[in-house]
């Protein structure tokens, strides 16, 4: 609900956007008039589902006619907005018409107040009627509002994973995270899981939204990538919210006692051995960048035993500290040949003469 608050604001500093560029064309300059106003019905119940009020109206303007009429409802604690709003491509004066004004299912109970009428024409002249303006002409503004207070979170009926071993020395592995998710009022409408390796220096999750509902079962993958840390992996936590932003939060202790799996066992390759440079080059071996920058082309070539390089960096150091770098990225891959990357030298870097540049890293 918040968001129609914000959204009420933005949609005022488009109007004025639009209104800015309407031709007066000499019109006069009196603003629009609200000479009826109402709504029903009065009283709505959100307990079970959504509601509509609308808000009926008729609008005058002595300047091209109606061209946008805006409102809102303000609940008790002056938190939230309820709005609509009706842009009118053909002005016009007098204008009866209405809004539908949306309220989501668990609205704050209570008292709400009719907190504006905003009223612009196509001369680029606007009315705006505050709580106290609408009652002092005469027109209703309380509207009240049944609801039922949700501030239950969720439940977890059932959770499994299938498998509930995998192996990724040879390719990544799924994982299927089954469950049950169950709500008293809102019903829930997303659940997320999250798995945390034997070193905690690793984590893969995945999460999963559907419409709220009071029973939902479904089930989310979490992919596990080629050489995941071996050993023992425990569910980091489980989330589950509903329509209300109610949140049920368990950890492995929480699934144990609630008789659910809360580890998972992976096999794999361990990749502990790092790339080999096997060949490397680079030319031209000597640039003259007294007139313009030059670039160098490297050329080289690696390996390695497992999980495959995926890329390489080299800086070259002139005597006095400056570096230029290079770079390069490459899809995963155990044998590269004859690879390059670029380093451009700027034109007269701060280096005068003749110097000797190394190569000081490749990475």
């Amino acid at each position: 609900m918040k968001s129609g608050f914000i959204a009420g604001l933005l949609s005022f500093v488009a109007l004025f956007a639009v209104l800015l560029v309407l031709p007066s064309v000499g019109l006069a300059q009196s603003p629009p008039n609200i000479t009826a106003l109402s709504f029903t019905p009065a009283s709505i119940n959100t307990s079970a589902a959504a509601a509509t009020v609308t808000l009926n109206y008729t609008a005058s303007s002595a300047s091209g006619g109606i061209f946008y009429v805006e409102a809102a409802f303000q609940d008790p604690s002056a938190t939230f907005l309820q709005r609509a709003s009706k842009t009118y491509n053909a002005p016009a004066s007098p204008i009866s018409d209405s809004l539908a004004i949306s309220f989501p299912a668990f609205s704050p109970a209570g008292t709400w107040q009719l907190a504006y009428v905003f009223v612009a024409d196509a001369g680029g002249n606007t009315l705006i009627l505050n709580t106290a303006s609408i009652a002092g002409a005469g027109f209703a503004t309380n509207l009240q509002v049944t609801s039922a207070v949700d501030n239950t979170p969720p439940g977890l009926s059932s959770f499994s994973l299938t498998p509930g071993a995998i192996n990724t020395s040879a390719a990544s592995a799924n994982v299927v995270v089954g469950f049950t998710a169950t709500d008293n009022l809102a019903g829930a409408n997303s659940f997320q899981v999250s798995f945390v390796s034997p070193s905690g220096s690793q984590t893969q999750s995945a999460s999963v939204s559907f419409p709220a509902a009071l029973t939902v079962t479904s089930s989310a993958t979490v992919t596990f990538p080629r050489f995941s840390e071996a050993g023992t992996w425990n569910v980091g936590s489980v989330t589950v919210t509903d329509a209300a932003a109610n949140t049920l939060i368990l950890g492995a202790a929480d699934l144990l006692a609630g008789g659910f799996p809360s580890t998972l066992t992976v096999t794999s390759a361990s990749d502990t051995t790092p790339p080999a440079l096997t060949n490397f080059t680079f030319a031209p071996t000597a640039i003259d960048v007294t007139s313009a920058a030059a670039t160098v082309t490297l050329t080289y070539s690696i390996t390695d035993d497992l999980s495959g390089a995926t890329g390489i960096q080299v800086q070259f150091l002139s005597p006095s500290g400056t570096i230029v770098p290079a770079a390069a990225t490459f899809a995963a891959n155990t044998s590269v040949t004859n690879g390059t990357a670029t380093a451009t030298f700027p034109r007269q870097i701060s280096d005068f003469g003749t110097l000797t540049w190394i190569v000081n890293s490749v990475f």
